[in-house]
C-alpha cells in the first residue's frame, strides 16, 4: 500500500487506542465523583481537548501512553493487583509515567503496600531506564535532558526567576481549551 494509506491507517489506529481513555476515564470520574453526570462532563472535557487529539493523532506511542495511564488510575482506585505491572508497562511507553508512581505509593497508603509496585517496575522497566542512562547519560534519553547532562542543577535553577511564568501558563492553559 501507498506511504499515505499506511499512515491514515496508523493514525486511525492511534486513535482507536486512545479512545480507551473515554470508558476509563469514566471509570476513573465514578470512583472520584459521586454522581453520573459529572462524572461524564470529566470525560468529555478530557474528549474535546485539542491538545490531546493533536499528540494522539499522529504515529507514535502517545495513543498508548494515553491509554495505558488511564487504566494505572483506574487500577490504582480500584485496588487491583496489576498496578505495578500496570505501571512498568506505561514506564517503557513514556518516560512521564515516573510522575505516577509518587501517586501509586499514596494510593496503596503505605510503603508495605507499595513495596508490590516496584518489583514489576524493576522487572520490566528498569533496563530501560539503565540502557539510557548509559548511552546519553540521563535517565529518560530524552534529546533534552542529554544535552543539559553536563550543567550542575545549581546553574539550571538558577534560570527559574528569568522564566516569564506568566507567560508559559498561559500558553499550557490556552493549549487545553
Amino acid at each position: 500500500t501507498s506511504l499515505p494509506f499506511r499512515v491514515l491507517l496508523l493514525r486511525s489506529l492511534s486513535i482507536a487506542i486512545a479512545s480507551l481513555v473515554i470508558p476509563l476515564g469514566f471509570r476513573v470520574a465514578r470512583r472520584v465523583f459521586p454522581d453520573a453526570v459529572t462524572a461524564l462532563g470529566v470525560v468529555v472535557v478530557v474528549a474535546a481537548m485539542p491538545g490531546l487529539m493533536i499528540h494522539i493523532a499522529r504515529v507514535g506511542n502517545d495513543c498508548l501512553a494515553v491509554a495505558v495511564f488511564t487504566l494505572l488510575l483506574a487500577a490504582a482506585l480500584e485496588g487491583w493487583r496489576a498496578v505495578g505491572w500496570i505501571a512498568a508497562v506505561g514506564l517503557v511507553t513514556k518516560a512521564y509515567f515516573v510522575t505516577a508512581l509518587p501517586l501509586l505509593f499514596w494510593v496503596r497508603r503505605g510503603w508495605r503496600q507499595a513495596a508490590g509496585i516496584v518489583g514489576p517496575v524493576v522487572a520490566i522497566a528498569g533496563w530501560w531506564f539503565v540502557r539510557n542512562r548509559q548511552l546519553t547519560g540521563s535517565w529518560s534519553g530524552h534529546k533534552d535532558e542529554a544535552a543539559l547532562r553536563d550543567i550542575p542543577v545549581a546553574e539550571l535553577l538558577s534560570y527559574l526567576p528569568r522564566v516569564d511564568w506568566r507567560n508559559a501558563a498561559d500558553s499550557i492553559f490556552f493549549s487545553h481549551i
